[in-house]
């Protein structure tokens, strides 16, 4: 039986004593005791339906399977859905089987009804809809957890595109995460076997950057960050669409519509399609591979699907909610571990991976190229494995990557976040050359002169700086 001590349990008391005082004497006292029935609604909400899939592995004996925690965690919406998809890309935190199945935790959620959808779009523009658009189209063109989204004529004539957040999410992300941080930091405390904050930084990490998500504004201003990065650079083949400031708000984000396929979707079609997007890929990767150095952020989640060919070649970049920094000595050991796979040269791997990760103990370099040669077959490298579909290029990858981490893991070395991000994408970007331009090196300088990036060219953008945020207007 696991007893607390009497400090921790004072502490609590104390900390929830102080709450109460501070909320009474508080003029917002009526929404927090508001905002304190919708988490208590949504915690019972979630115990009634993890109940019977947790009573039925408590009575067996055995954790839940993938499948099984995969399917509960899709029922249980907007932060399981995240904490899913996070699982999916966290190999050195999970098991490779959790890891797999949750490449498949899908983000759609049933649509909400348009009259709801205009009562927000109203409420955050404060008017009728008819004074900002000419038109919304009630059905939508997509409906995720966080948001839903809607096509729309401005007054003015153009076509938009309406992100809008669902009720309560934000609140909701607070409760489910509040509490999950809550037994975590009680089981680390009274639990020898876990590491004094092991679980928590990785909740606290989540909870970051799923509240980012949901702030609509902060998502215009990477969008117009990257468009001035864009005009600055005279690029003309890539481009973001553009945030139209007076109809976009924290829960609201109207901003150009795009008319593209996936840069992956006619690969196999007539040749000169494939000529176009093989083209529009190059140009892709030079406009990211630049933006690492001259933009103060770098696009963190550009699968196919968020690269859009318009008929003309020109590529759009979408959904910048998942965005990230990178230290120019991150940036440096990347290249170098990518360059090791990519040439099966295991102790350069390895260094790599020491160089780049955060390890509390003493790591056998030797042993570690070892175990690399044991898990990965290097006699095929990155740019040899020949897939067909997108789901299928995005999967190879993600297994590539958990497999690299899972050898790390093995060895006490964890990764930086950044790292990973820029990892994945530099192994889907691999495979989608692998497709549609074989033989194309993502080293061969033909593009993009990797050799050039030094630490200098890191100097005036990144390294400790925070990230400029543009305003809207």
């Amino acid at each position: 039986m696991v007893c607390l001590s009497q400090s921790f349990i004072s502490s609590c008391l104390a900390f929830f004593g102080d709450l109460i005082m501070s909320a009474r004497s508080d003029r917002h006292w009526p929404k927090l005791v508001q905002d304190t029935m919708q988490g208590f609604l949504r915690f019972n909400t979630t115990v009634f339906k993890a109940s019977p899939a947790l009573v039925r592995c408590a009575v067996e004996r055995r954790p839940p399977t993938p499948l099984e925690l995969r399917t509960l965690f899709e029922s249980l919406g907007t932060t399981y859905i995240k904490l899913g998809q996070f699982i999916a890309s966290s190999p050195s935190f999970f098991p490779a089987d959790y890891v797999a199945e949750f490449q498949h935790c899908l983000d759609r959620t049933p649509n909400l009804p348009f009259e709801l959808i205009a009562n927000i779009i109203e409420s955050e523009l404060g008017g009728a809809l008819q004074q900002t658009f000419r038109s919304v189209n009630p059905e939508p063109i997509a409906s995720a957890s966080i948001a839903q989204v809607h096509a729309g004529i401005l007054l003015d004539g153009r076509e938009v595109v309406l992100k809008v957040q669902k009720p309560a999410v934000e609140q909701i992300i607070n409760t489910d995460l509040n509490t999950a941080f809550l037994v975590a930091r009680t089981l680390e405390i009274v639990s020898p076997v876990l590491t004094k904050s092991a679980i928590t930084d990785i909740i606290e990490e989540l909870h970051q950057s799923m509240i980012d998500e949901c702030d609509f504004i902060k998502e215009a201003n990477n969008l117009a960050t990257f468009n001035a990065f864009i005009t600055d650079n005279q690029i003309e083949s890539v481009f973001a669409p553009r945030p139209i400031p007076a109809a976009s708000t924290r829960r609201l984000l109207t901003m150009d519509r795009v008319y593209g396929q996936p840069i992956t979707q006619l690969s196999n079609r007539d040749s000169s399609i494939k000529t176009l997007n093989q083209q529009a890929l190059l140009n892709a990767l030079h406009v990211w591979f630049l933006s690492l150095t001259q933009c103060s952020f770098f696009h963190g989640d550009l699968h196919s699907g968020n690269m859009l060919v318009e008929p003309n070649g020109r590529v759009a970049f979408i959904d910048f909610g998942m965005v990230g920094q990178i230290d120019a000595s991150i940036w440096v050991a990347v290249l170098d571990l990518y360059r090791g796979i990519s040439e099966a040269d295991l102790d350069a791997i390895a260094g790599a991976m020491v160089s780049i990760g955060m390890t509390k103990r003493l790591v056998d370099r030797a042993l570690l190229a070892e175990d690399l040669g044991a898990v990965f077959d290097l006699d095929v490298n990155l740019a040899s494995v020949r897939l067909d579909s997108e789901g299928s290029l995005e999967k190879s990858a993600q297994r590539q990557l958990s497999a690299l981490l899972s050898v790390a893991t093995r060895h006490g070395i964890r990764f930086p976040s950044a790292f990973t991000l820029l990892l994945k994408q530099l192994l889907y970007f691999d495979r989608y050359l692998d497709l549609l331009a074989p033989g194309t090196d993502l080293f061969n300088g033909d593009f993009f002169d990797f050799g050039s990036l030094g630490l200098s060219d890191f100097d005036q953008t990144l390294g400790d700086a925070p990230i400029p945020k543009r305003p809207l207007s």
